[in-house]
């Protein structure tokens, strides 16, 4: 939930992938990372994940539940999302008990904080210069050659977003590598670049 707050809370294009990337690899990391959790996707988007398992009672299906809600606020990237995990027990009618789960998502969403709220330390340094929200704890270098400080939950996905960025297409279509797929880290370099039809119009606007 709220993915403003974890996508789309800056302008630096590494940090928005990885914010992307890791809700869209956390629907997969459900399935096989927590121990003793057998889950059936029934279906997989890409920061939502709709699955079935069997359980012999209700304290066997919270069980799961709150494995799978430990898994996720342990985990170094994904406790600084704000994620839903909700259950009900399935009847014969499943376009109702989808609506009724989406229903409990948004009602648990209502009464949790719209941003995962950072632990603070004695080393926080000053206001994180990316997501201008969070307290930093760290600095990284700037494409203009800067050291800024940066939060920990920034931090994390910008350096998943450079880490996955040139493999990107390959990761998930299966496509070969012929040198071709290249992302670029940041807009400025993107709309700085002339070769690629970067031109002014008569009335001084830019145009891509």
């Amino acid at each position: 939930m709220n993915l403003s707050n974890y996508v789309h809370d800056t302008q630096d294009l590494s940090t928005i992938r990885g914010g992307g990337l890791l809700l869209l690899d956390a629907i997969k990391w459900i399935q096989t990372r927590i121990d003793g959790v057998e889950l059936e996707p029934i279906s997989t988007g890409a920061s939502s994940g709709l699955f079935e398992f069997i359980a012999l009672d209700d304290d066997q299906a919270k069980n799961v539940q709150r494995k799978i809600r430990e898994w996720l606020d342990s985990h170094y990237a994904l406790k600084h999302a704000t994620v839903m995990v909700d259950l009900i027990e399935a009847t014969d009618n499943f376009l109702e008990d989808k609506e009724s789960l989406i229903a409990l998502n948004r009602w648990n969403q209502m009464h949790s904080p719209s941003l995962a709220v950072p632990e603070l330390s004695d080393q926080t340094i000053d206001i994180c210069a990316i997501d201008r929200i969070r307290p930093a704890v760290n600095t990284f270098i700037s494409p203009e050659q800067n050291k800024e400080p940066i939060s920990t939950s920034t931090l994390i996905r910008r350096n998943y977003g450079r880490d996955k960025k040139q493999n990107f297409y390959t990761s998930y279509t299966g496509l070969e590598d012929d040198g071709s797929f290249k992302f670029t880290n940041d807009f400025n370099e993107l709309t700085g670049n002339t070769d690629q039809g970067n031109f002014t119009s008569q009335n001084g606007c830019h145009l891509y």
